[in-house]
């Protein structure tokens, strides 16, 4: 499957970095990519320390800071990943993402100061097209349903651009009977899976 591949990819990374730090033991860079090596492969407090030492050695470092509030998210530490991500929007304001997720991680942990300022302004961002929050977090606080979809579209766009090849370049099928085809990231041992079984076990 893709999660095995996946799997597979970030032990072969990891063991890679393990051996290049071995040799350039302060490299920044390196330290950030171990941690998301070791967040891929849910290990996320070993992740932690890597990003950590990443910013160790180059305190201003935007994307270890993001990831090492990511990674305190992923722990549910969320009061931590909140001054993390306060500390990211200071240190570069345009951060992909950041002030959603600042957000974001201040909701989990009941922290409302200033929240309507912040909602504001990231709502602002979405509908200039910026790269200011996540889809999921952002259901949380929008109810325009315009609001939401810009800011999927968005999200869309920076992780999964458009193919160079179409998935579907317009065929048509005859067929007697309708023919329905689901597409997903989540057909695996996960909630939308489980709850959608009936709806396939009912398709006639």
């Amino acid at each position: 499957t893709d999660y095995a591949a996946k799997g597979r990819a970030a032990i072969d990374a990891l063991a890679s970095y393990d051996r290049a730090l071995a040799l350039r033991p302060d490299d920044a860079g390196m330290w950030n990519d171990r941690g998301i090596a070791l967040g891929d492969l849910g290990r996320h407090d070993d992740a932690l320390a890597s990003f950590d030492r990443a910013l160790a050695g180059s305190p201003g470092y935007a994307e270890a800071l993001a990831n090492r509030g990511s990674a305190l998210s992923d722990l549910r530490r969320y009061e931590e990943a909140g001054q993390c991500f306060a500390a990211l929007v200071e240190r570069a304001p345009d951060h992909p993402f950041a002030r959603g997720q600042l957000l974001h991680a201040r909701m989990l942990c009941c922290d409302w100061a200033g929240f309507d300022e912040l909602a504001a302004r990231v709502r602002d961002e979405v509908r200039a097209g910026r790269r200011s929050a996540e889809p999921f977090g952002w259901q949380a606080v929008s109810d325009s349903a315009a609001d939401l979809r810009q800011c999927a579209e968005i999200f869309a766009a920076a992780r999964h651009p458009a193919a160079a090849t179409p998935l579907w370049r317009g065929e048509r099928y005859a067929h007697e009977r309708i023919r329905l085809g689901y597409l997903s990231g989540e057909f695996r041992q996960q909630a939308t899976s489980i709850l959608m079984a009936e709806l396939f076990e009912l398709h006639d």
